[in-house]
């Protein structure tokens, strides 16, 4: 939908920008969208600088809106007023809320209304799109029963049954379909990092890791091998990373290196980093929207 609106835009006239709070976000609009796009604070950087500013000829598509704290959405959208600007807010007001305090977004709904999409793209069965439709408006219960009547609720007597029987499965299904994407919510730290360890120990069984270089970083020491899995916290754009990238690890060394993007004969799209005293090299990929 927001390829099509800028399309329009931009045959009249008008210049569209894209905005998100955090740089998956903002990588994902652009992708999907053709908007080029920006973090909101990078954005902000620019306009205290003097660059970049709005003008009554630009449209700012500002995505995921209902995660953006209230000072930081008040401040973008005066400067915008001043400008004579269009800006275009896309969230749920279901989903995600602002870690910073209020809900801006929410509330501009509330009080003006908005243009809202009822068709359901990612589910291609019928009932799924039921069940999704029940989850975004609180019938929860509903949908809960219409993926356990088709065998998708899974239910265990004990916490340790459960993570247990869940990594089964997963393993199965990674080693039956290793072409396929899956992914594994938990609600705590602790149940992460439980559940990582169980998943590796299936890895190194089938033989997909490689030798394992013990580190300490910020969350403690960890284990990494090549063929590990993992996600950036931060962006990096030396790497050419952002706070959400996944990325296989396909070597690591105990030997230090500065931290450059690999060239020559490597792939352009593998870099080296350096995860305290280790170097690790890493293949990075970006989550896509489906």
């Amino acid at each position: 939908m927001l390829g099509v609106a800028r399309e329009a835009w931009e045959a009249a006239g008008y210049e569209v920008r894209g905005a998100a709070l955090s740089g998956i976000a903002a990588e994902n609009l652009e992708a999907g969208s053709g908007i080029a796009s920006r973090t909101i604070a990078s954005l902000e950087h620019g306009l205290g600088q003097g660059r970049d500013l709005l003008t009554s000829r630009d449209v700012l598509v500002i995505d995921e809106a209902g995660m953006v704290g209230t000072r930081q959405l008040e401040r973008v959208l005066s400067h915008a007023a001043e400008a004579g600007a269009k800006v275009v807010l896309v969230g749920d007001i279901c989903q995600l809320q602002s870690i910073e305090a209020g809900a801006a977004f929410r509330s501009i709904h509330d009080r003006h209304g908005g243009a809202e999409i009822g068709d359901i793209l990612r589910q291609h069965e019928d009932w799924q799109r039921d069940a999704t439709r029940d989850l975004a408006t609180g019938r929860t219960g509903n949908a809960l029963r219409a993926y356990r009547s088709r065998g998708s609720v899974h239910e265990a007597q004990t916490r340790e049954q459960a993570r247990g029987d869940l990594i089964d499965r997963w393993d199965r299904d990674r080693q039956a379909a290793p072409e396929r994407s899956r992914i594994v919510l938990t609600h705590t730290n602790g149940e992460v990092r439980a559940l990582n360890e169980a998943a590796r120990e299936r890895m190194r069984a089938a033989g997909d890791l490689g030798d394992e270089v013990r580190v300490t970083v910020e969350r403690g020491a960890r284990s990494f091998a090549s063929g590990d899995r993992v996600m950036f916290l931060q962006n990096e754009r030396g790497l050419g990373v952002k706070n959400g990238t996944l990325g296989t690890i396909e070597q690591v060394s105990t030997r230090p290196c500065p931290c450059v993007p690999m060239t020559g004969g490597m792939s352009p799209s593998t870099s080296r980093t350096t995860i305290g005293s280790t170097t690790a090299m890493l293949r990075p990929f970006t989550r896509r929207r489906a």
